[in-house]
């Protein structure tokens, strides 16, 4: 059985710096980088702060569809493993989260299929992995 990570790794602390600095290109590869190392070491713990990385970046890309989809898949993935949200963080994703909601007449829909996107699913499309989804 793999334990959660005792801190978020190193690639998910450096993506959050560089999210917060607006460098998304850097950001995306941090969370790419981390979603395989976690991938890798079956580290399902960690997963959903990735995919809410992906989300975020998909919502300031004006992508709302994409961003709700792995937002709701990061839900999901936390649900699965038992981990919520940490309460710091939990004002900005609900933020951005209600902005992609109200950019989309069938926001509900697109919310139950995140849900319903299987954890491997969800990271190739945050990883943009077709053919895996």
């Amino acid at each position: 059985m793999v334990r959660p990570l005792d801190t978020e790794p190193a690639v998910v602390a450096l993506s959050a710096e560089r999210v917060r600095d607006r460098r998304a290109g850097q950001a995306a590869e941090r969370f790419r980088e981390g979603l395989r190392i976690l991938r890798s070491l079956g580290a399902r713990y960690n997963v959903a702060e990735c995919l809410e990385g992906f989300a975020w970046l998909a919502a300031q890309a004006g992508h709302p569809e994409r961003a709700l989809r792995l937002a709701a898949a990061a839900a999901s993935s936390r649900g699965a493993v038992g981990t919520p949200r940490p309460p710091s963080s939990s004002p900005l994703v609900e933020d951005w989260i209600a902005g992609a909601r109200a950019a989309l007449p069938n926001a509900p829909e697109v919310w139950e299929a995140g849900l319903r996107l299987s954890e491997e699913a969800a990271i190739a499309m945050a990883l943009d992995e077709p053919d895996q989804v």
